[in-house]
Order: C-alpha cells, then sequence, then structure tokens
C-alpha cells in the first residue's frame, strides 16, 4: 500500500497554523514492550517475535505465525499491527486495508493504528480526516503527553508520515523540516528514503 503524495498547495488545510516538532522527546532503540504483551504466554511470546524479522523475508510465514496469535489473543495491538505489515509486505492490501480501519475503528489511541490509518487516508485522497486522527498535534510528545520516551519504530514511522501529509497539504517548509530531523535521527531507515523520493525525486545526493 503506498500513499498518493501530491503537492497540493490549493488545499486550505495547508493554511492551519500547526505546531512543529518540539524534540522534548527521548528515542531509544531498546524494546518498549506494549502493556497488552504481557498477557502472551513465554511460548507465545517467542513465536510472536520470531515472526518480527519475517515480515519482510517471508511475508507468508510471518502471516501464517501472526494470525494464530491473533486467533488467541485477538486484543494483543502489537500482533495485529504486525500482522497488517506482514500483509502488506505480501501484496494482500485489501485484507491488509480492511485490518487498518479495523483496528483504528477499535483502538484509535494506539499510536501505529493512527499512523496506519493515517496514510490510509493519504492513499484514499481522504486528507481531510488526518488532522481528526491526530487531533492536529504533529509531534509524539504533544499527543502522548504522558510519555517521555519513544521507540525509534515509532518515531521514524510518525514523522515520516506527517512529513508526507504535510507535503500532501502543500506545505514544503513543514515536510521538509520533518525529513531533517527524520535523516538527522535514521538516514537510512526506508521511512526517510521514502521521504526523500517523494520530497526530492530529481535531486540527487540530496540528504
Amino acid at each position: 500500500m503506498k500513499p498518493k503524495v501530491t503537492s497540493a498547495t490549493r488545499n486550505p488545510l495547508a493554511m492551519k497554523l500547526v505546531q512543529p516538532l518540539t524534540r522534548e522527546f527521548e528515542v531509544t532503540v531498546r524494546p518498549i514492550q506494549h502493556p497488552s504483551l504481557s498477557i502472551l504466554s513465554h511460548k507465545h511470546e517467542k513465536e510472536f517475535h520470531s515472526a518480527i524479522p519475517l515480515i519482510q523475508t517471508n511475508p507468508e510465514e510471518a502471516i501464517k505465525i501472526l494470525t494464530a496469535l491473533e486467533q488467541r489473543y485477538p486484543a494483543v495491538l502489537p500482533v495485529l499491527n504486525n500482522l497488517i505489515s506482514a500483509l502488506l509486505s505480501a501484496g494482500q492490501d485489501e485484507e491488509a486495508e480492511i485490518r487498518i480501519v479495523e483496528l483504528y475503528r477499535e483502538y484509535p489511541d494506539y499510536i501505529f493504528a493512527k499512523i496506519m490509518y493515517g496514510e490510509y487516508c493519504l492513499l484514499h485522497d481522504k486528507l481531510e480526516e488526518i488532522p481528526k486522527v491526530f487531533r492536529n498535534l504533529w509531534d509524539p510528545k504533544l499527543l502522548y503527553p504522558e510519555r517521555n520516551v519513544f521507540h525509534v519504530s515509532e518515531v521514524t514511522s510518525f514523522v515520516g508520515f506527517v512529513g508526507l501529509y504535510f507535503f500532501a497539504i502543500g506545505d514544503m517548509k513543514l515536510a521538509q523540516e520533518y525529513y531533517e530531523y527524520l535523516y538527522k535521527l535514521a538516514p537510512t531507515n526506508p521511512q526517510t528514503l521514502r521521504m526523500k523520493n517523494v520530497l526530492f525525486p530529481e535531486i540527487e545526493g540530496y540528504i
């Protein structure tokens, strides 16, 4: 599922005042375990972690493992989130989109549900929905003020999506600000490379 992103300077959403990144949060590569994972048995937790690297290398096997876990633990959000990622990796976009909408409707405060649903809205040209999803808060710390630490995957996914959203509504200045933050944080991350290809497709060697 690749978002349809075009710069749309005519879009009135581009004229709204927004709060840029505060950067008042810590980014860590250490695992941050979602509370819902605590209900997994030791055996099933190992199965869950074994499926994560397979999402890119063998998504069909990852789907098999994660679907079995979903049937036992339908409310473990990282299982649902990673199952969607595996479906996308396997090219099963239609099934993934159905699940993205369901995940957001059931768990609208889950950061990856917000990001995935935002990507869905971007793909289907529903730009007016996106500020509602994020409550017009474009910084993870503002969206989750009770948290001071975010995993790097949360931040790269969040910043990467928000930057593309700003590009889509025609705010190139903010889009570039988010890209530059992302580049400094994780220059080779797929989210960084995606933003570079969208914002600067003809500029070879741009940071």
